[in-house]
């Protein structure tokens, strides 16, 4: 169970670094909550 958490805690933080990226410093809506809501899920 732990490989998995930590497999999708990778996978989260790929999500919110290329959400960074697309929301332009988050200046644009749906990418800027794509990157905050990743960035929770990743941390959690």
């Amino acid at each position: 169970m732990a490989w998995v958490l930590l497999v999708t805690a990778g996978l989260f933080e790929i999500c919110w670094s290329i959400g960074m990226k697309l929301s332009d410093g988050f200046t644009r809506l749906w990418p800027g909550v794509v990157t905050v809501a990743g960035l929770i899920v990743s941390m959690g």
